[in-house]
């Protein structure tokens, strides 16, 4: 009765305390297909339906080779949409591929393109703001959240959702990144310190974070369950019975 109670509290689960020496679970484990040994990168992916802030440092009020005339405290910047073909629309270079490319290789990019002919040294920056993430399971809140900056750590956005709850599995927080077909699925145990250190926990856009429940709490689902159905299948008896007599 205690435990049944307890599942309905909205207590947190205490991350970090003292590491149990006989947890023999590794802090981080990488389930990928291909490549086993690649190297994470850090740097966001520009991908179809997500939308750009193009901005170009060197002249702040030159916007990718036009003045735009801008008034005292104007935006600088314009936000363009990445197609589903990959391909953003840009003045003066009309269609180009950006989608696929990290944030520093379409600036690299972009800086060459618009040095050919219009601009004299650009300093143009790409920011991708449109980035979020999808929460799912034992956390205090779940649905879709906003990535504020490109380097947001796995902690951060388990503050946003609230923390855990009670009911969920420190030990078995999993982070599914990459397409369907072949996902990369990282397994972080958040009770081993050594998981604070770990690039793979760097969010990328769109990822799935998944927090598992503790065994306890999924046995007890599995009774209620149960009790649910045996509910039902006593009710129905007892109501067939009760028409049976009424008619005879």
């Amino acid at each position: 009765m205690v435990l049944i109670f307890s599942s309905c509290s909205t207590k947190r689960t205490t991350l970090f305390n003292l590491e149990d020496k006989n947890d023999k679970k590794p802090a981080v484990t990488v389930l990928e297909k291909g490549n086993k040994n690649s190297v994470e990168i850090l740097n966001q992916t520009i991908l179809p339906g997500d939308i750009l802030s193009l901005r170009n440092l060197q002249n702040e009020t030159q916007i990718l080779g036009y003045n735009a005339g801008l008034a005292s405290g104007a935006s600088t910047s314009s936000d363009y949409i990445v197609e589903q073909d990959s391909m953003v629309a840009l003045p003066f270079l009309n269609r180009v591929k950006l989608g696929g490319l990290s944030i520093p290789d379409a600036e690299r990019f972009l800086n060459a393109e618009y040095s050919k002919t219009l601009l004299k040294n650009p300093i143009i920056k790409v920011k991708i703001t449109s980035l979020k993430v999808t929460v799912l399971g034992e956390f205090g809140r779940v649905g879709n959240l906003p990535i504020s900056s490109d380097k947001t750590y796995l902690t951060d956005i388990i503050a946003d959702a609230g923390g855990l709850n009670i009911r969920a599995n420190p030990k078995n927080i999993r982070i599914i990144r990459g397409d369907l077909k072949n996902p990369k699925v990282i397994s972080v145990n958040l009770k081993k310190l050594k998981a604070l250190s770990n690039d793979n926990l760097y969010l990328h856009n769109n990822d799935i974070i998944y927090a598992d429940t503790k065994n306890t709490y999924k046995f007890l689902d599995q009774i209620t369950s149960t009790r649910n159905i045996i509910g039902i299948v006593v009710t129905t008896i007892s109501a067939y019975l009760l028409i049976d007599r009424l008619t005879r």
